[in-house]
């Protein structure tokens, strides 16, 4: 029962999380004409973000990331990294802006989607 009720609230939080980011970026949006491929690319790396925050905490349900030890699985760290970086790619690799239709973030936008979702 209690691991249901976990996955639930982090569902849950991931779905709001990034429903908030995109109501709020549809906002903005609307007042200053902002590109809807931006909007887009915002929702999509924060519900990125937020699964791979929340891969790191479901490492043990005892024990935070930081008692576990980062590298304490290294293949686990090889996958995160391997998520993040193709990730960062389809963002920032014209190629795959084209495909998927994606626009750069800023440093600030990363910054804001990072504390967000950690």
């Amino acid at each position: 029962v209690m691991l249901i009720f976990r996955v639930l609230l982090a569902s849950g939080t991931i779905v709001v999380g990034t429903l908030c980011i995109l109501g709020g970026r549809e906002q903005i949006m609307v007042e200053n004409e902002i590109d809807p491929n931006r909007n887009t690319t915002m929702t999509f790396t924060c519900f990125i973000f937020f699964s791979l925050w929340y891969s790191l905490s479901c490492r043990s349900h005892l024990k935070s990331v930081l008692q576990i030890g980062l590298m304490s699985n290294v293949m686990f760290v090889v996958v995160f990294l391997v998520a993040l970086t193709t990730h960062l790619a389809l963002v920032y690799l014209p190629i795959f802006q084209a495909i998927f239709e994606t626009e750069a973030l800023s440093a600030e936008d990363i910054g804001m989607l990072c504390g967000v979702t950690s």
